[in-house]
Formats: structure tokens, C-alpha cells, sequence
């Protein structure tokens, strides 16, 4: 089998994957949570985390660091406490493993195949 066979293969299982239950509605959950009653939450939360990550990277002295960190604070909770969110993490955590069973499996199939290291004239043998 050739490397481009393989590929199509690997696309088309992508395809399956984006036809799952668990994919579906994750990417459901994720248009309502950032599109729905969320919306506006989710924005702030974005914008905040943005700027927090920009004031950290300068550092804690930073004449902003601490407003900045009690805002993307404030707003991390209110977008956590929603029930959107929630549903968003168990939708998550449902193609999470999805995800985890298919690499198991492959990683079982191909388990006992071993590639027989050979030694280049780049190597210097001891």
C-alpha cells in the first residue's frame, strides 16, 4: 500500500469522525456557546484572557497586571458558571474520548510492528 493510499484512507476516516455523534455535537455546543446566550460572556472572556496573557508576558510588575488579572478573573467565572459552558465541557469530554478509543485502537494494531533501526555513515559507532 502506498503512502497516498494510506493518506486517503486517514481522510476518510476524518470524514467518519465528522459524522459522529460526539463530533456533531461538540461543534453544536461550540456554535451555542459562542454565538448563543453565552455570547457576550465568551467575548469578554476572550478579550480579557488576551490582554492578561499580554501584561504576564511582560511581567507582574506591570502597571496593569493587577486589574487586568481581576477582570480575567471576573470573567472566567461568569462564563464557567454557565450552563452552556458545562454542556460545552461534557460534549468535549465525550469526543475527547472518541478520540482516545480510535488512537488506542490504531496504536494496538500496530503495536507488535517494529522498525529495525540501521546504522547511516552519519553515525560514529563506539
Amino acid at each position: 500500500m502506498d503512502q497516498q493510499t494510506i493518506l486517503s484512507k486517514v481522510w476518510d476516516l476524518v470524514d467518519e469522525i465528522k459524522t459522529t455523534d460526539e463530533y456533531l455535537l461538540l461543534e453544536q455546543k461550540t456554535n451555542q456557546l459562542t454565538s448563543g446566550g453565552s455570547k457576550d460572556l465568551y467575548h469578554t472572556y476572550i478579550t480579557t484572557r488576551t490582554k492578561y496573557f499580554e501584561v504576564l508576558a511582560i511581567g507582574r510588575f506591570h502597571p496593569d497586571f493587577k486589574t487586568t488579572q481581576k477582570a480575567f478573573q471576573a470573567a472566567k467565572m461568569a462564563l464557567f458558571q454557565t450552563e452552556e459552558y458545562r454542556q460545552y465541557l461534557q460534549a468535549k469530554e465525550a469526543y475527547t474520548q472518541l478520540l482516545q478509543t480510535i488512537t488506542t485502537t490504531i496504536n494496538q494494531k500496530f503495536a507488535g510492528l517494529t522498525v529495525e533501526k540501521t546504522k547511516s555513515c552519519h553515525v560514529r559507532a563506539l
